[in-house]
């Protein structure tokens, strides 16, 4: 009796396994990618090395096709956006949006606040909205990391004070902006 028992609870969850593979085989994907090259660390400064559109052009991998075109409407919009190199980026949900951060590096200036994070939002009808979380700030060593659909910003300041936030709409401010914990 004991045998048919674990017999018959070995092959259920075997056939749950099996099914379960069947049905996230077929659900739509939920991208969640962190590059980590040239990502900041505490220990050695960020190291800038592509410009932004040709991320967004050739090495970004996002979900759908159209999004690619869309990031590229909406950063093109930024004046002298040739300027700026890809750090870090971190793609997927962001506080119940989804979107793409990037802690990006204006190449024209060579001081410690060269650093940028801004946020793209998508929007309806295949958009994408940009938003600057921070702007020509010294973010060396600042990270981004994802956790169950947040983006989070940790690290610290030129001043040695501790930056921990999670990016988020703010309703108070009305924008997008780093929520601090």
């Amino acid at each position: 009796m004991k045998t048919r028992c674990v017999s018959l609870v070995v092959i259920a969850s075997t056939l749950a396994f099996i099914v379960s593979g069947i049905a996230c085989s077929h659900a739509p994907p939920t991208a969640v990618r962190e590059s980590a090259a040239s990502s900041p660390s505490s220990s050695a400064a960020p190291k800038p090395n592509i410009p932004v559109s040709q991320f967004l052009t050739s090495v970004f991998d996002p979900l759908d096709e159209w999004e690619r075109t869309a990031l590229l409407q909406a950063w093109k919009k930024i004046p002298a956006h040739e300027n700026y190199e890809i750090v870090q980026d971190v793609y997927g949900e962001i506080a119940g949006a989804y979107g793409l951060a990037l802690i990006i590096a204006d190449k024209s200036l060579t001081r410690s606040t060269q650093f940028s994070l801004i946020v793209f939002i998508r929007r309806p009808k295949n958009k994408y909205d940009l938003y600057w979380i921070y702007k020509n700030e010294n973010l060396s060593q600042v990270a981004l990391s994802r956790a169950s659909g947040d983006i989070f910003v940790n690290g610290f300041r030129e001043d040695g004070s501790t930056l921990s936030c999670e990016i988020a709409w703010s309703r108070k401010d009305n924008k997008w902006t780093c929520i601090s914990f």
